[in-house]
């Protein structure tokens, strides 16, 4: 546990770098930041907001805080208050695909499918590579009762990976669906 702790601290510190010298006063928050994702990945939720919320305080700019806590929210059940952390995340840093898709995931919680597919769209267009955006896209076209869609979403993500063993399971669940046997 405590390797992993360490290898999500260091991409913290990567992909911050370039806030951090662009803001004197974010040091702080990134500090706060590794540590409320500390607590995050220990399942501690409710104090890793806390820290999350310190970091925002200190750089209200600092996309990754915004996101980190929506993904804390996300964990509590608390989908309406991460959607909009993540549309903090993305105002401030629109071309961060991972950003739509974890407002995406938020969204298709909520029910809001339509919302969903556009942030999913929205991290495609991004990185077409993606293949976990075109998984979520395919469960929230699922959630459309829209199977034909959904199963070419998994079809996308499993040629980007064809080790994909959840794009693979989900293609399955659409096909098992009334009417989709093929």
């Amino acid at each position: 546990m405590r390797k992993y702790l360490v290898i999500i601290s260091i991409v913290i510190v990567a992909l911050t770098l370039p806030v951090i010298a662009n803001s004197q006063g974010c040091m702080g928050a990134l500090l706060w930041t590794i540590n409320g994702t500390m607590l995050s990945a220990q399942g501690n939720y409710d104090e890793a907001i806390q820290h999350f919320d310190k970091a925002i305080m200190l750089c209200p700019q600092y996309a990754n805080a915004w996101n980190f806590k929506g993904n804390a929210l996300i964990k509590l059940g608390k989908y309406d208050e991460a959607v909009k952390c993540f549309d903090n995340a993305t105002n401030i840093n629109p071309q961060e695909a991972t950003f739509w898709i974890d407002k995406g995931g938020a969204l298709d919680k909520l029910g809001k499918y339509d919302e969903a597919i556009q942030a999913f769209d929205k991290a495609i267009e991004i990185n077409p590579q993606y293949a976990g955006a075109w998984n979520d896209k395919g469960d929230a076209l699922i959630g459309q009762g829209k199977y034909d869609e959904a199963i070419q979403a998994f079809d996308k993500a499993i040629e980007i990976n064809p080790q994909y063993a959840v794009a693979w399971s989900n293609k399955g669940d659409a096909l098992n669906r009334p009417g989709q046997i093929r």
